[in-house]
């Protein structure tokens, strides 16, 4: 049977092959992304229900004849689709998925054979799903897109347990997770977008990450990978306790040094409290030089713009060169596709 391919930007072939419980995650997001795009998730047309009285006027009853043929031709037309959908599934099955789902004449039905034949039976605890969450993290993933599928899967987890994460919150874990390679990524991010703008979705951050990732791998592929693999690299030199070298403090849970995991404030939020308490003079200059971050964020904002608007209204400028005279270095160049990329 043809395919058809008009709408959708993801082909058949690229979709993991379903044959195992191992495929199912990568198997679920590709065939997902393609379902809607071809929008083979739309609902089956509403039944007009019961026509008008015999005794109705005969333009009434009229009107409600040609509903009841465009019902039929618009049911026929979905069944019909609904039928090309499953045919379409199958082919990104093994052999297995396709004989379990043959006698399918509807997608959802195909979906749920499918996701109760292949999803993993795993029978993690709540604590479990909640320690994969804490430690999800960019640096123990194979790249952006894996990154993205292993953030959605251990969130559906955390969902079918009945926790729910704000939409922000939900933002910046995964931003954050990004980690060190990706650090000036997020400043040219905040100085462009704000978290509290509704409009900013999950998918689209996750989108310019991985458009961001494609630009550093093609320019400066080497000094990537290797910011990238920093943090497996120092979670190999922790001993069992999670002490890393030279005994310095090290939390694995949120990837920072000079604390011990058992007095993390992010895992223990009543340790902060504790503390400011007992150092009122460290906490009140916690909070002063926190208020001139915050500060130096807006006044550096409002700098942005107002040179943004003093560009657009005066001349072009020059080429660009350094104060000395000389070519910008490869770091600025760098630095300047980092920040323009944000703003696609």
């Amino acid at each position: 049977m043809a395919v058809e391919h008009s709408k959708s930007n993801i082909d058949l072939s690229d979709i993991q092959t379903l044959k195992a419980p191992t495929d199912h995650k990568k198997w679920k997001k590709g065939t997902g992304q393609w379902l809607i795009e071809n929008d083979f998730d739309l609902d089956a047309p509403v039944n007009p229900g019961a026509g008008p009285a015999i005794n109705r006027p005969r333009a009434e009853r009229d009107a409600y004849n040609e509903l009841v043929k465009t019902y039929q031709a618009d049911l026929k037309a979905w069944k019909r689709k609904q039928l090309k959908g499953v045919n379409c599934i199958s082919i990104t099955c093994g052999t297995r998925g396709q004989n379990l789902i043959e006698d399918c004449i509807e997608i959802e039905d195909a979906m749920e054979i499918l996701h109760a034949e292949f999803k993993p039976k795993g029978d993690a605890t709540h604590a479990e799903i909640h320690t994969k969450w804490r430690n999800l993290t960019l640096a123990n993933c194979k790249n952006v897109e894996d990154y993205v599928i292993e953030f959605e899967e251990i969130y559906s987890d955390l969902k079918s347990q009945n926790h729910t994460i704000d939409r922000m919150d939900l933002l910046s874990k995964f931003i954050d997770g990004l980690g060190p390679a990706f650090d000036g990524w997020q400043e040219s991010f905040y100085l462009t977008h704000s978290l509290t703008d509704e409009t900013l979705t999950l998918s689209k951050v996750q989108g310019l990450a991985h458009m961001q990732e494609q630009l550093m791998l093609r320019s400066r592929p080497a000094a990537f990978q290797a910011h990238t693999n920093q943090a497996p690299y120092r979670q190999q030199h922790h001993d069992q306790q999670g002490q890393q070298q030279y005994n310095r403090p090290y939390c694995r849970p949120c990837k920072r040094a000079g604390h011990w995991e058992d007095r993390c404030w992010i895992l223990h939020p009543h340790l902060k409290e504790i503390w400011r308490k007992e150092n009122p003079e460290k906490a009140a200059e916690l909070d002063t030089r926190s208020t001139h971050r915050k500060d130096f964020r807006k006044q550096r904002r409002a700098y942005q713009n107002d040179s943004s608007l003093g560009s657009a209204l005066s001349p072009a400028a020059p080429s660009a060169t350094t104060t000395d005279g000389k070519p910008p270095t490869e770091s600025r160049q760098y630095a300047g596709m980092a920040i323009r990329s944000t703003t696609i």
